[in-house]
């Protein structure tokens, strides 16, 4: 056996074993991947309070009930899930955020749970001719709000960044500009 130096490097000789060789897709595979989706979602689901929010990491309480919101939806919540609605109302009843990343998620987040499964099928066969969201007034005005604003601050033509002082060189980052395009 060998060991890792400080540096990241390997320093000796290491020997593996080959223990066992898997399919990509082995029999139960589907089965153990639904399980863990399943048991992530209720994980999360317990996480939510009473309110419909999350508890806020980094301080960052709209962005991470966001996240959560989106990850439930993705999971395979739909809107009119309890944990999914709750928190799409808390967040709509917030002012909106002021950061590309909760926006982003915020945005996100709704898409996700107003996405009818199956929309990309439907569009391509021609089935559906436009992509149509079924949020609430309040819902639709809050989300087009934060858009605007998500469109308005955009640093330089297609890049987000953190907020910077007027004569900053750089005024953008990929990771802001990758949750502004997305939202």
């Amino acid at each position: 056996g060998g060991k890792a130096t400080a540096a990241g490097r390997a320093d000796g000789v290491w020997d593996l074993t080959l223990r066992e060789v898997r399919k990509a897709r082995y029999p139960t595979f589907d089965a153990e991947v639904n399980a863990a989706i399943d048991a992530g979602a209720k994980l999360v689901k317990g996480w939510q309070k009473p309110d419909g929010s999350y508890p806020a990491f980094g301080g960052h309480d709209l962005g991470t009930t966001a996240l959560c919101v989106l990850t439930l939806a993705a999971c395979g919540g739909p809107r009119e899930d309890p944990a999914v609605a709750k928190g799409l109302d808390w967040i709509v009843a917030r002012e909106p955020p002021g950061t590309t990343y909760a926006r982003a998620l915020a945005l996100i987040a709704f898409d996700e749970a107003f996405t009818p499964p199956g929309e990309e099928a439907l569009l391509a066969a021609g089935r559906v001719k436009a992509r149509r969201r079924a949020l609430s007034p309040a819902q639709r005005a809050w989300c087009e709000g934060v858009a605007a604003a998500l469109e308005r601050d955009v640093e330089s033509p297609g890049s987000w960044g953190y907020p910077s002082p007027a004569n900053a060189v750089l005024k953008f980052d990929s990771s802001n500009t990758q949750y502004g395009a997305l939202g």
